[in-house]
């Protein structure tokens, strides 16, 4: 048995075999993947906080986050690459993710789990929250619009779905 922390020729091979992925797409909420804006240099040392800060920050995808607490979101890479054929993940391989958390980075996780040559990230958006209530129990003047407005504009400029919820002041 080896100690902890003492390589071996087996582990360093590997990690010497490990190549990074020639392309990274990135979903968030219900959308589709989409290119990332960042190279691999740029996203490889990222932990959740930055890619999230820099994905909010981005001319594309901040519309989508705009009116999210990226803090709520959780953050998935897919593990292994895709069976042969497809182009993109579904619904069962999105079920077979790793999440990336606090202390990780996403070069971290994607060598942990041999991501192939496409990496595919899903970023988890949070429940939206509920406007928060006036002293008679309605939502405070104009937070439904805000909301609304708000989650009307992510769908429609990024195919995101929501649920509507339907609030005191819609149903009057």
């Amino acid at each position: 048995m080896q100690p902890r922390g003492i390589e071996t020729n087996d582990s360093r091979k590997a990690a010497d075999a490990w190549q990074p992925p020639k392309d990274v797409f990135i979903k968030i909420g219900d959308g589709t993947y989409t290119d990332v804006p960042l190279t691999w240099e740029q996203l490889s040392g990222m932990r959740k906080g930055a890619l999230l800060r820099a994905l909010k920050a981005d001319e594309v995808f901040g519309h989508t986050l705009q009116c999210v607490d990226v803090d709520g979101c959780t953050v998935a890479i897919l593990k292994g690459a895709l069976a042969d054929g497809k182009t993109k993940p579904d619904a069962t391989d999105e079920t077979n993710a790793a999440e990336l958390e606090l202390s990780d980075t996403v070069s971290d996780v994607a060598r942990a789990h041999g991501t192939g040559e496409r990496l595919f990230i899903h970023v988890r958006l949070p429940a939206p929250a509920l406007p928060t209530a006036s002293a008679a129990g309605a939502p405070a003047a104009g937070a439904c619009v805000g909301l609304c407005t708000c989650m009307a504009r992510v769908g429609v400029l990024h195919g995101v779905s929501c649920q509507p919820v339907l609030h005191a002041c819609v149903l009057g």
